[in-house]
């Protein structure tokens, strides 16, 4: 029979500790704003121009911190790739949008 032990308590459902590194908040806000990034450069560029900011700004500084060993690098990364596309999404719609604007 299983035991259902208390997940915050440090033992997994079968009794066995836990085990794994946890990964930090930076890595997932790096990650999660880039993405956020690259959903509304097409909606409001400015808002994806900002959030993909914010997405290389956390991404750089988990990266920074993975040198040291912190665990989320991978994350990091992800979140520099992201930000830096919708970045570029959002530059490349403002410049499509003046070009047709302007016509």
């Amino acid at each position: 029979m299983a035991s259902y032990d208390n997940p915050s308590s440090g033992t997994s459902y079968q009794g066995r500790p836990a085990t794994g590194a946890q990964t930090p908040g930076l890595a997932v806000a790096a990650l999660v704003t880039g993405i956020a990034g690259l959903i509304f450069f097409w909606i409001i560029p400015i808002l994806g121009l900002v959030l993909g900011a914010l997405g290389i700004v956390f991404g750089v500084m988990t990266t920074r911190r993975a040198k040291a060993g912190a665990p989320g690098k991978g994350m990091g990364t992800a979140g520099i790739v992201t930000g830096a596309v919708s970045i570029v999404g959002a530059l490349v719609f403002w410049a499509v949008a003046v070009a047709v604007l302007a016509s």
